[in-house]
């Protein structure tokens, strides 16, 4: 890679503190000593510069790898739930991000209620739910806590990306000649672990079991990862509806019906 090729990212549309809210979010994760972050030249108001990635192919050790170096990402332990590295927090595409606003709080059950509310009132504005459909959807996801390892819900907060999916997740050649992941584009927070592995499984990424098996090797996650991944899902899955239509709803009630089955 070389250090002359830069990519800016611009838009003239773009709400205020967007850039600042990915800048920040990339150096939170940075911090983290755990997997590459994209390196940021400069930001404004209106762009953000940053390092320009040459795009290779992943293989299986390179999954494996990325996975124990997110788990390291992930194994720096916070205080709070909730927290954002900038006042300001967006999650979506650039051309129609959500304003998300976080509330520190000291309990998953709390932080979950907080997303889920921020989610579906956001459906509810976009006319994409009614008021029953919303309250249907909060309720199932939050009785599943009721149920779930004692474990899992009292794990502590952890510095996530916030929107993981395969399309922020790009692979390069390192300058000692491997395969590696670069984290970009974030909407980072302090959440659960477990929503990165999630949002990454979701739409599908090349080598996830790789990636899995990587981060399992560095921190094991609690027994029933798999059946949670369905809960964690249910925000994105929900953000799908409020941002494009309704025919994500059909996957909202699979990641429900998954979770009643336990």
């Amino acid at each position: 890679m070389s250090s002359e090729l830069l990519h800016t990212k611009t838009i003239s549309t773009s709400p205020e503190g967007f850039y600042e809210s990915e800048a920040l979010g990339l150096e939170f994760l940075r911090e983290t000593g755990g997997a590459r972050v994209v390196k940021i030249v400069q930001y404004f108001e209106s762009k953000l510069v940053l390092e320009f990635i040459i795009s290779a192919t992943p293989n299986a050790e390179s999954a494996r790898d990325f996975g124990r170096k997110l788990a390291k990402t992930h194994s720096r332990k916070e205080k709070y739930f909730g927290v954002m590295p900038s006042k300001y927090s967006y999650f979506g595409p650039l051309d129609d991000p959500l304003n998300v606003v976080y509330k520190r709080t000291t309990t998953y059950y709390d932080y979950l209620l907080n997303r889920m509310n921020q989610m579906t009132e956001a459906c509810l504005m976009r006319k994409k739910l009614t008021q029953e459909e919303a309250e249907q959807i909060e309720n199932a996801t939050m009785n599943y806590l009721k149920s779930a390892p004692e474990e899992f819900v009292h794990e502590p907060p952890s510095r996530v990306h916030g929107d993981l999916w395969s399309g922020n997740l790009m692979w390069t050649t390192s300058e000692r000649g491997k395969v590696e992941g670069v984290l970009i584009d974030p909407a980072a927070h302090t959440g659960h672990r477990e929503e990165d592995l999630a949002m990454l499984m979701l739409f599908g990424v090349q080598y996830f079991e790789e990636i899995l098996e990587g981060y399992n090797l560095e921190c094991p996650l609690v027994p029933g990862f798999r059946t949670r991944f369905s809960l964690h899902n249910i925000y994105p899955l929900l953000a799908h509806v409020a941002f494009y239509d309704r025919g994500y709803l059909n996957q909202v009630h699979r990641n429900l019906a998954a979770l009643s089955r336990g």
